[in-house]
């Protein structure tokens, strides 16, 4: 998280468990964000349904650089789950996500 600049250090965040039906959904808060998994058959496969609702005030660089996060996360986790690993974090990458997200959230 360093890379991305964040201190590991402040990031403590509060949250509360809202929806909890394993192993199809987990919805929870986590800071002033609102985070839900979804889990669905999807033939041979399973799809994740991820919604956020992001509330309040949002990190460094806003509701922009917070969605930028969690797509890269959702990346990661999707390199992860097919592969075993994950590739670096591509700074560029980042920045044109935030542009997209600056976009749409215009």
């Amino acid at each position: 998280m360093a890379e991305l600049g964040i201190d590991p250090a402040d990031a403590v965040l509060t949250g509360e468990l809202l929806t909890w039906e394993p192993p199809r959904v987990l919805e929870l808060t986590w800071d002033t964000d609102r985070l839900r998994f979804e889990l669905h058959a999807d033939g041979a496969g399973t799809r994740l349904v991820f919604t956020t609702w992001l509330l309040g005030e949002q990190g460094p660089k806003g509701t922009p650089g917070t969605a930028a996060g969690y797509h890269i996360c959702l990346d990661h986790l999707e390199q992860l789950l097919d592969t075993g690993t994950a590739s670096p974090v591509d700074r560029a990458a980042v920045a044109a996500l935030e542009e997209r997200y600056a976009a749409a959230y215009a």
